[in-house]
C-alpha cells in the first residue's frame, strides 16, 4: 500500500478545506454581460427589424458546475471483461493490503485511515494489455471518516484543480503523486488512459472501522475484513466484502461477497446482478453517487 509521507501528519495534507472558497478561486474573465440591444430609428425608408443580438457562448473555463466538463470525455467505450476482472482483482488486493498495514499501524502516530483510493488505468495497445493503479492512503480521522463526504471534497478539489489548469493552458493529471489525488501510482505512458476508480474500506456491515480498531493489534492485519466499490468508465459498478484471510472479524463467512453488473473474468467467481448499483442499500447509496461523481469529474480532467 502507499507509504503516507513523513512530512504530513494532517490526513487531508494536499486538499484545500474549502476548494470552493473564494480566496481560492484563480482570476478569471469578468462574467459575460449581455448587452444592450440598440435601435436604430429612420425617416425614411421604413424602419427595418435589425436581427437579434447573439448570445456568445460561456467560455469552458467560465463554467462552474461540473456536468459541464472543461474538456468532453469521449463516449466511453466498453472494456473487455479481462480488463473489468484485473481491476476487480486489484481492488481486493489493495484491500486486503490496506488491511494489513492499518493493524500493523493501530494505536501509533501513524495510524492509518479506513478509505483508500485507488484510480485505473490501461495500456491497451500494449499486448497483453497493461493496467496501472495510483493509490491514495491517508492518516487516520480520530473519530472516523463520512465516506460519502470523502468523495464529494475529492470531487470538488479535483474540479477546482481541472479549472486552475486550464486557464493556465496547462492540464491536470489526478494520477500524479502529491499533485494530483494520490500519493503513489505506477508508471504511465501517454498510451495509458484513465479507466474508473475504486474505494478500498476497512468499515464492514457489521462494525465500523472507528469501533473495530479499539480490539485490533499489530498482529490482527490477516484477521480483519475490509469491503470495496469499483465503478468504471462503461458503467461497470462491482462491490465486494473481502473475507479475512485468518479467521475472521468484521464480517464475512471465509468466502468473499463479490457482486458484478457486468461480465468478468477474474480469479473470483462474482454474482452478477444487472440492478447494480441502483438497487443499492440506503448505506451503499451515498457511497455509489459520490464514487460516480467524481469519476465524471475526472473524466473531464
Amino acid at each position: 500500500m502507499t507509504q503516507p509521507p513523513a512530512s504530513s501528519r494532517s490526513g487531508r495534507h494536499h486538499i484545500p478545506s474549502d476548494p470552493y472558497s473564494q480566496s481560492s478561486w484563480p482570476a478569471g474573465p469578468p462574467p459575460y454581460q449581455e448587452p444592450q440591444q440598440q435601435w436604430q430609428q429612420w425617416q425614411q425608408p421604413p424602419p427595418q427589424q435589425p436581427p437579434p443580438p447573439q448570445t456568445p457562448q460561456t467560455p469552458p473555463h467560465q463554467a462552474q458546475n461540473y456536468s459541464q466538463p472543461l474538456h468532453p470525455a469521449a463516449e466511453p467505450q466498453g472494456l473487455s471483461a479481462s480488463v473489468r476482472g484485473r481491476a476487480l482483482d486489484r481492488a481486493i488486493q489493495v484491500n486486503a493490503s490496506h488491511a494489513r498495514n492499518a493493524a500493523d499501524r493501530t494505536g501509533t502516530r501513524d495510524a492509518l485511515g479506513e478509505h483508500a483510493l485507488i484510480l485505473f488505468s490501461v495500456d491497451e495497445s500494449a499486448r497483453p494489455f497493461r493496467l496501472s493503479t495510483a493509490t491514495r492512503l491517508d492518516y487516520e480521522e480520530h473519530r472516523g471518516e463520512d465516506l460519502p463526504a470523502l468523495l464529494n471534497e475529492l470531487s470538488n478539489h479535483a474540479w477546482n484543480q481541472i479549472q486552475t489548469a486550464y486557464r493556465t493552458g496547462k492540464r491536470w493529471d489526478p494520477r500524479t503523486p502529491m499533485d494530483g489525488l494520490v500519493l503513489r501510482s505506477d508508471s504511465v505512458t501517454p498510451e495509458t488512459e484513465y479507466i474508473g476508480l475504486a474505494i478500498s474500506t476497512l468499515d464492514t456491515p457489521t462494525a465500523p472501522w472507528h469501533e473495530t480498531k479499539r480490539n485490533v493489534t499489530s498482529a490482527d492485519g490477516l484477521n480483519l475484513a475490509g469491503q470495496g466499490y469499483v465503478f468504471l468508465k462503461d458503467g461497470t459498478a462491482m462491490y465486494f466484502l473481502r473475507a479475512a484471510q485468518v479467521g475472521g472479524t468484521g464480517g464475512g463467512s471465509g468466502q468473499h461477497v463479490i457482486i458484478t453488473n457486468r461480465v468478468v473474468h477474474s480469479i473470483y467467481r462474482p454474482r452478477l446482478d444487472n440492478d447494480l448499483p441502483g438497487n443499492a442499500t440506503p448505506r451503499d447509496a451515498p457511497v455509489w453517487q459520490g464514487l460516480e461523481k467524481l469519476h465524471h469529474v475526472l473524466m473531464s480532467a
